[in-house]
């Protein structure tokens, strides 16, 4: 297994441990710094092969207290440019901006508040997450790290084989992993501009086509 010094910062780590660490989906507070402060559960988890954070919403609605997961949303890891716990940012870089010092914040313990600096504009968006031990935070933000540098020298033909990837996700039926003919057609005809008709799709796919078969 490859062992690599991440950030600089903190001894060799195990790289693909801490990947595969990463695929598992963690419970975290998701805090929206607004007027006030907002928080929410959710589960995160990366998918490597497409380079995405994947972050699923939780509430109570299952039976017997179970919590119910729902897709929410992703975050694309080319996208993120920085990433450091809220201690960090008060204690190393001292930013004493009034937002990260709001009183219901500061609740939270900064070792265990993970800040994500995402985005393609000049102002940046800031996704915040919280989590239950300092441990598991140090190792997302060491993953993060990690995976910011490596997806940024990605070559060109692997960002078009995980951009297929990730819209094929998209489109698939879970947890079948499957796509309708109608549907992979209209793909192929809007996103690819490719025209192809019924009957030469049918030829290559039966009536679905698996996305297990490109894994």
């Amino acid at each position: 297994m490859s062992r690599k010094a991440i950030a600089g910062e903190q001894p060799a780590v195990d790289v693909d441990s801490l990947l595969t660490y990463l695929e598992a989906e963690h419970k975290v507070l998701k805090i929206l710094l607004s007027r006030r402060v907002e928080v929410s559960k959710r589960c995160i988890h990366v998918q490597r092969e497409t380079r995405q954070m994947v972050i699923d919403k939780v509430d109570g609605s299952g039976g017997g207290g179970d919590t119910k997961q729902q897709r929410s949303s992703t975050l694309d890891l080319r996208y993120i440019k920085d990433v450091h716990t809220l201690d960090y940012k008060l204690n190393k870089m001292r930013i004493n901006e009034s937002k990260w010092r709001q009183r219901e914040l500061l609740y939270y313990d900064p070792k265990k508040v993970m800040l994500i600096y995402h985005g393609s504009e000049f102002v940046l968006n800031v996704s915040v997450f919280a989590f239950e031990k300092s441990s598991d935070c140090d190792c997302w933000v060491s993953g993060l790290q990690y995976l910011r540098e490596e997806t940024a020298s990605t070559p060109h033909p692997l960002i078009i084989e995980r951009w297929l990837r990730k819209e094929f996700y998209s489109l698939c039926e879970p947890p079948s992993l499957t796509i309708s003919v109608k549907v992979l057609k209209l793909f192929i005809q809007q996103r690819l501009q490719c025209k192809i008709s019924s009957k030469g799709l049918q030829e290559l796919v039966n009536v679905s086509f698996d996305l297990r078969l490109m894994l």
